[in-house]
């Protein structure tokens, strides 16, 4: 009788802690749920210049950052402690490179669980085209005209040097480009007088049978 009291007693432990386990356990499906819900987390930025010096050939950025579409059942962390996405907001970043974890924030054995980890590397913003944006939105494709781009080995009397030679390429490309659309309507000009020519001889000649 006691043995078999005492294997209904292991059988009733074993069933309870099985049932908890069932409950809590962190299982494929909610880590796959939860890392569904981290992957539609997006980070934007936005910038603006907080010094410039245009004789030293420099600017210093602020960046701000926002983290958007973040779930309840996630938290956001940052440099070891947790933010919300309006902290994030709110917060003004120098340094290109950020790091964001985003964990688990459930009732369940995934609580506090890193679902992913988010680099965000901010471009950085051309001094240049921030000193001559008119210049440069008037001419969008030469190399050094782009919003974005590390110019640090490059002077600025350089870059122009380069501007006045894609200037002048360019004019010359324009020129072609006209020389070459004048020589096409001046070819379609003769060969329709060659053959309205043509025709109104052989509509005569026609005549001259009759």
């Amino acid at each position: 009788m006691k043995k078999i009291f005492k294997y209904l007693s292991l059988i009733i432990i074993f069933l309870i802690t099985s049932n908890v386990y069932a409950i809590d356990e962190c299982s494929t499906k909610e880590m796959n749920r939860l890392k569904e819900l981290a992957n539609n987390v997006k980070f934007t930025y936005s910038y603006q210049v907080e010094e410039e010096s245009k004789e030293e050939e420099f600017i210093i950025v602020l960046y701000k950052i926002e983290a958007l579409n973040l779930s309840s059942d996630l938290r956001l962390s940052y440099d070891g402690k947790i933010v919300s996405a309006n902290d994030i907001k709110n917060m003004s970043f120098y340094n290109r490179h950020q790091v964001f974890e985003l964990y688990s924030y459930v009732d369940n054995l995934c609580t506090d669980e890193l679902i992913k980890k988010v680099v965000v590397d901010l471009p950085t913003v051309n001094s240049y085209y921030y000193f001559n944006k008119e210049k440069c939105l008037e001419n969008p494709d030469f190399k050094y005209c782009q919003e974005f781009l590390d110019i640090k080995d490059i002077s600025y009397e350089e870059i122009d040097k380069l501007f006045q030679e894609y200037i002048k390429k360019d004019d010359n490309n324009s020129s072609k480009k006209n020389n070459n659309y004048l020589l096409y309507i001046l070819i379609g000009i003769s060969v329709a007088v060659i053959i309205t020519i043509t025709l109104v001889i052989k509509h005569r000649k026609n005549k001259e049978d009759l």
